[in-house]
């Protein structure tokens, strides 16, 4: 399948040089796609052209914001990999708004553009990673690992919240962890393994997820859950 990439930028020239360097990035990968260009938000929310596998976000447009369009492309495509364009480094907090974000300066563009692009098929791929979980009464649980908040383990079951529903397992949080092996996720307490891609702040002692789930982070786990924190957060930041 062909890779459906787009460019949502309101300058031409821009849209046009950007386009011509994806391509070829595409090509050296052996990757191929097909290009579509948005010069505003209207172009974006036209229903004609099917759903981006990845989006190249201009965040300053007239009359409107790329990380306001972002949000709306979360909500139409939730599995669309977004990576914002811009000219200034004061927007790199702000696209923490949005899922599934790189931040790339243009200047930078052509220099970052085969590692961000690498990254961002990784991440279309892993959103397809599942697990399956014995769940409380006989049941298995076939889950995406990309649509977990959280496993919290209560007395002798697990609660795994989905962005759907609330699932009560068996499995133990050791065992889960093991098995995902995941960068994504991180053991912050006993009792709690969470996805870092639903936290919507993070402290010291807590975090808290964009469902207003609070989740502490006890003493003995805040400094594995800080640096692994770091480490994710420098992933989407290019």
């Amino acid at each position: 399948m062909d890779l459906r990439i787009g460019i949502c930028d309101d300058k031409p020239e821009w849209l046009e040089k950007a386009g011509d360097t994806v391509k070829r990035c595409a090509e050296q990968m052996q990757k191929k796609v097909e290009m579509y260009f948005f010069q505003n938000g209207s172009e974006l929310r036209k229903e004609e052209h099917p759903k981006m596998h990845i989006l190249f976000m201009d965040i300053e447009m007239p009359g409107e914001s790329g990380i306001d369009l972002a949000m709306e492309v979360n909500r139409k495509w939730p599995e669309c990999q977004i990576i914002y364009l811009t000219n200034y480094w004061s927007y790199a907090m702000d696209v923490y708004e949005t899922h599934h974000v790189y931040y790339i300066v243009k200047e930078k563009f052509e220099e970052k553009l085969p590692a961000v692009l690498e990254k961002a098929i990784e991440q279309l791929r892993k959103q397809n990673r599942r697990i399956v979980l014995q769940c409380h009464g006989g049941v298995k649980a076939n889950l995406k690992l990309d649509d977990i908040l959280y496993f919290e383990r209560d007395k002798r079951v697990t609660y795994v919240a989905t962005t759907e529903k609330e699932y009560t397992v068996d499995d133990k949080i050791p065992e889960i962890e093991e098995r995902i092996a995941s960068e994504d996720f991180v053991r912050c307490h006993t009792s709690f393994l969470v996805n870092f891609s639903y936290v919507k702040e993070c402290t010291k002692k807590k975090m808290l997820l964009e469902n207003g789930k609070i989740v502490d982070i006890s003493r003995s786990y805040w400094k594995k859950t800080e640096e692994a924190y770091v480490e994710w957060v420098k992933r989407w930041v290019r």
